[in-house]
């Protein structure tokens, strides 16, 4: 599976601009100043950004490792919300027979991509 699921649980920040909401993890941007948070949105001015604030909960994305690309991410506040919410979104689930992430299809029939089959 190219893209994985990356769940964890912390302090992230919402950024409420002119183009929706970004969030990104406090440990990435390390900030709430408008100002040094341009960094990471699409906006040329502070005056873009509608607002700011500070989550702490469950951060859920798929991302591939090695690579830039990645979905944006959720934030919930339980770790079953989060792992609810990549089979919602994702249609992915974790399979216990070899501890990695599967198509939920191939998980419910029992078939594991570590087994070659």
């Amino acid at each position: 599976m190219f893209m994985k699921p990356e769940i964890f649980s912390g302090t992230f920040v919402e950024i409420d601009d002119q183009f929706g909401t970004t969030v990104l993890p406090m440990e990435v941007v390390g900030t709430t100043d408008k100002e040094e948070l341009l960094n990471y949105v699409n906006c040329s001015s502070v005056d873009d950004i509608e607002d700011v604030a500070v989550v702490e909960g469950w951060g859920v994305r798929l991302s591939a490792a090695g690579y830039m690309d990645c979905t944006d991410w959720a934030v919930v506040g339980t770790k079953d919300e989060a792992l609810a919410l990549v089979d919602e979104m994702y249609d992915i689930a974790w399979c216990e027979k070899c501890e990695d992430w599967h198509d939920r299809s191939d998980v419910e029939t029992g078939y594991c991509e570590s087994e070659g089959l």
